[in-house]
């Protein structure tokens, strides 16, 4: 009886003694899961919403295929998500005892001219360690965690990636909007200046309306080539976040008023 009461004992010391590492609880999301003023409760989360769904404009979603197929952070991320999951295999084999079986057979001649076969099998145990206090199960679950985690990171990586190639394109359509009005300004600047130098000629205006002119002219030149290096910086910015120089097949670009 005494025997029987010092091993319950025992095993409920050791129960007690295998939950050491603190049960987690994962903290409040700092922001909203959903969009602000969302039409309904069974609208669909922030994260779950494909890419796909929220832009609809067959250009961008060709550049953003291309840049998530060529980006090196994204595939760093993939790799990394790779190396965490090797990394909690071996935690989780740990865990167990390695056992490695073998069988093998050996055929010798005697002198009588027959032979001596051989044959034998083996079993093998690996020295493992009991997890009485948990810290093997720990591990592994923090390796579990650790999978997680970069899973997250590589989400992170690719929103981030999205986010970028979309706010590029937007800006790029609104280069080519500021193009289009600023060369409209420019020619309804030259149509002045000509209009002005015909009435400096016939005496209905003067010198200074002339040189005003000019300046103005002068001025949506100037806006011109400004408008035009944005475009370039936009377009080089594009290509970079896309890794390749833009294709020549792509889809026409939408106009900015455009939903």
């Amino acid at each position: 009886m005494r025997r029987r009461f010092l091993a319950s004992a025992l095993a409920a010391a050791l129960a007690g003694c295998t939950a050491l590492a603190p049960p987690y609880e994962r903290p409040p999301a700092p922001v909203d899961t959903r969009f602000p003023g969302a039409p309904s409760a069974d609208a669909a989360p922030v994260t779950d919403i494909d890419w796909r769904q929220f832009f609809t404009d067959a250009r961008l979603q060709q550049l953003i295929a291309l840049s998530l197929q060529g980006n090196r952070d994204l595939r760093l991320a993939a790799l990394a998500i790779e190396q965490a999951r090797a990394q909690a295999a071996v935690r989780d084999a740990d865990r167990w005892p390695g056992v490695n079986a073998g069988v093998a057979g050996s055929q010798a001649p005697t002198a009588t001219g027959s032979s001596n076969r051989l044959y034998t099998a083996g079993v093998q145990v690996t020295a493992w360690e009991v997890d009485l206090f948990g810290r093997l199960r720990d591990l592994s679950d923090a390796a579990a965690a650790q999978v997680l985690a970069n899973v997250e990171a590589r989400k992170a990586v690719q929103v981030s990636l999205v986010a970028a190639v979309a706010a590029t394109h937007v800006a790029l359509a609104a280069d080519d909007e500021l193009l289009r009005v600023t060369r409209a300004a420019l020619a309804t600047r030259e149509a002045s200046l000509k209009l002005v130098r015909l009435r400096v000629d016939n005496g209905a205006s003067s010198a200074l309306d002339l040189r005003q002119a000019e300046s103005l002219l002068e001025a949506a030149r100037v806006a011109l080539a400004q408008a035009t290096r944005q475009r370039a910086l936009d377009e080089n910015a594009l290509a970079l976040l896309v890794g390749q120089p833009l294709p020549a097949t792509l889809p026409p670009a939408r106009p900015i008023a455009a939903p």
